[in-house]
């Protein structure tokens, strides 16, 4: 729709300059289409030499297209345009600008008071630097002024008109501009060689136009950037509070920063401070988080929080319009993004960890906002939350904690350590004396899911409420089953309803989650003290049960280990003797090759208890040596089970004693040999040989009492 003149002279004349628009002209102009609608006003549309379908796109919307011939300056097509308009008020787009939110310029134009108390309308000019919007430029911009009052645009790029007090602030409406955005690389290059060409032209012409060198700083190489931002600060050292001195001061902090000129960097946001006292200004934003990070390089971490503390604050204060509309700089802003808050909240709390503040850091950590992008750094920073919660000892803080995890966008981010930082934290907790007194203290007045998990962890806890939150939330209590089924087997609690939840992948995970986190001697003395009663899915339990056993055998305490083993071939022969068919439970190596080996160590263990309770020690420690044949990972355990067995067999004591009475007389008769006693050896070593005949040392003593004259004589 073309824009519509209600009177002789239009209250708007929108101007743009165009060249082979025509991906980008259509969206530009159906997004003015309100305010065309809405305000008596002209489009005048300024060609530059386009060769694609541009005019004839432009052509739907209005009849005012003119030809300008390019002569490398912008500002020249843009004043050509401006002496064609007729309106009250000029306002000026590109073919990349987007119009957002216009019902508060279209209320401000058709105010016919606006003219008689502003000069100048100032709106955002926000530019997306990725296609996520991680990264933006927002700047206030001077785009609409009173027309006919002589103003200008000056400059061959970058061009702006002068601005003039009073101003008007515009707090809804925008420019949207993705002109940042290429599609390749090979254009932005071309754009930016472009741009660079008439900076560096203006620059031969005018080398302290702190303009020209803000602009030129954005895009020259890298090695020019430094000399010629420092010209900038001497620039501005003799006249400051220039418009440009702000972008010219952070542009300069960052590149002291990739240079890793840490120190000069802190000492220019010194500087800057001193020259801008009186108020916030957009610029000091970047330059904060800047030195927040010069300032934790060099380790010095109380002053590296004080400077994210600014960044953030001041981050907040511009969200809440204060800071942009009393700036009177340049206030180009890149690095005001939740991206950036989240990462200077990061490094904020981490300052505080080092400098031993866990509250302070905790609170930094839980302001990260996950929601509007996705954070790679979530688990370490989850993790480190919770290790300030321990270091508190603030159940309360791990609770907080949790709810706002349940908040974030956690969808594609593994969350394991931090689990497992919880469980073995709450293990931790369960198993301190007076811990769970402490964490139901202090979560007393909370609600949700943690708070709840802590009432069941106490020992008078009502475990009717645990069947409604598994089935309310399963998947959240997923994690904590463990600590739950720990519970069960401590306070001798009916785990039925935990069961029925649980798969058997789910089950093994979690006696491997109970096996790392339970201190040894507790998690031994749980596993004796419990005893068997009728649950759901009991022989899923009792299997469950003995790989528990198993797990806890090799780190528990040394006079535990045969109590232990005892429990662990009750609870394996028990499972294998109710889970098989007893045809397939024979001693036929052949069909018992079918088992799994700790199925198969669990045969023999039943074997070798009813010959032990059948008081026949040999036929146990035959089945013994069988069970840990066919599971060498038992071997350990197995070996404690013979010994014992053979300890209380009175006929392997009686032959142990035999051996060690052999052993001492053998050693009587090679003493007398030693010593001459030649007759007193022989007597002995005859009545030895008539009590033990077939001792194979024997010989070797006869042989010695031969040999040992010739000993004597030499």
């Amino acid at each position: 729709m073309k824009a519509k003149v209600k009177d002789s002279r239009p209250v708007l004349s929108i101007g743009m300059i165009v060249k082979n628009e025509e991906k980008k002209l259509k969206r530009c102009l159906d997004s003015l289409q309100p305010l065309m609608e809405q305000v008596a006003c002209e489009l005048i549309i300024v060609d530059t030499g386009s060769e694609d379908s541009t005019k004839d796109i432009a052509r739907e919307y209005t009849d005012q297209i003119y030809d300008f011939e390019w002569i490398n300056d912008f500002s020249a097509a843009r004043n050509y345009g401006l002496d064609k308009s007729k309106g009250k008020w000029f306002l000026f787009v590109d073919a990349d600008d987007v119009l957002k939110e216009p019902e508060e310029l279209i209320k401000f134009l058709n105010n016919k008071r606006s003219a008689e108390k502003y000069r100048t309308g100032m709106l955002i000019y926000h530019s997306p630097l990725d296609e996520q919007e991680s990264v933006v430029s927002r700047v206030w911009t001077n785009r609409l002024f009173l027309n006919g009052k002589g103003t200008r645009f000056k400059g061959k790029i970058h061009e702006i008109p002068e601005a003039y007090l009073p101003m008007y602030y515009f707090k809804e409406t925008f420019l949207w501009h993705d002109g940042y955005l290429y599609e390749t690389s090979e254009e932005a290059q071309q754009k930016k060689d472009r741009n660079n060409k008439l900076l560096e032209s203006e620059l031969e012409e005018r080398p302290n136009d702190l303009r020209l060198i803000s602009h030129y700083a954005a895009t020259c190489p890298h090695e020019k950037r430094l000399d010629l931002l420092e010209h900038g600060r001497e620039i501005l050292l003799r006249k400051p509070n220039d418009y440009y001195m702000s972008d010219i001061y952070w542009r300069l902090s960052r590149v002291l920063v990739v240079e890793q000129k840490y120190e000069e960097a802190i000492t220019l946001y010194e500087e800057y401070q001193r020259m801008t006292v009186g108020f916030d200004h957009v610029g000091e934003i970047e330059i904060a988080l800047n030195t927040g990070g010069s300032y934790a390089t060099l380790e010095k971490f109380d002053k590296a929080a004080e400077a994210y503390e600014r960044y953030i604050y001041l981050y907040y204060e511009y969200q809440k319009g204060g800071i942009l509309e009393n700036d009177n700089m340049l206030v180009n802003s890149e690095r005001i993004s939740k991206s950036f808050l989240n990462s200077a909240l990061e490094r904020c709390a981490m300052c505080y960890d080092y400098m031993n503040k866990p509250f302070e850091a905790f609170e930094k950590l839980i302001e990260i906002d996950f929601t509007a992008t996705e954070y790679i750094n979530l688990p370490d920073d989850l993790t480190l939350a919770l290790a300030c919660a321990e270091k508190l000892n603030r159940f309360d803080l791990v609770c907080r904690l949790d709810d706002w995890i349940r908040e974030q966008n956690t969808e594609n981010i593994d969350l394991t350590p931090y689990k497992n930082g919880l469980i073995r934290l709450l293990c931790k907790a369960f198993w301190t004396e007076g811990q769970p007194e402490k964490a139901l203290s202090d979560t007393q007045e909370l609600t949700g899911e943690l708070p709840n998990l802590f009432r069941l962890l106490s020992p008078d806890a009502d475990w009717k409420e645990l069947n409604e939150n598994l089935q309310q939330d399963r998947e959240y209590m997923r994690p904590y089953q463990a600590l739950l089924l720990c519970c069960a087997l401590r306070y001798h609690r009916d785990p039925s309803a935990l069961l029925a939840a649980v798969g058997r992948e789910s089950l093994s995970d979690a006696g491997n989650a109970i096996s790392i986190f339970t201190p040894a001697p507790e998690l031994t003395e749980m596993l004796l003290s419990w005893e068997p009663m009728p649950v759901v899915n009991e022989v899923l339990f009792r299997g469950w049960m003995a790989e528990l056993q198993f797990r806890a055998f090799a780190n528990c305490p040394e006079d535990q280990k045969l109590p232990l083993m005892h429990r662990m071939m009750e609870e394996f022969s028990w499972y294998v003797s109710h889970l098989y068919h007893p045809d397939l439970l024979v001693p036929d190596e052949e069909k018992l090759l079918a088992l799994p080996s700790p199925h198969r160590f669990g045969y023999w263990a039943g074997l070798a208890l009813d010959e032990e309770r059948n008081g026949n020690h040999l036929q146990c420690v035959k089945y013994l040596r069988s069970a840990a044949k066919t599971c060498p990972e038992m071997a350990e355990a197995v070996k404690l089970m013979v010994q014992e067995v053979q300890e209380n067999d009175p006929e392997y004591q009686r032959k142990k004693e035999q051996e060690q009475l052999a052993v001492k007389i053998k050693e009587v008769i090679e003493g007398l040999i030693l010593n001459g006693n030649l007759e007193s050896a022989r007597s002995v070593l005859e009545q030895y040989e008539l009590i033990a005949p077939g001792d194979p040392d024997i010989p070797a003593l006869k042989a010695a009492l031969i040999q040992e004259p010739s000993f004597t004589e030499a």
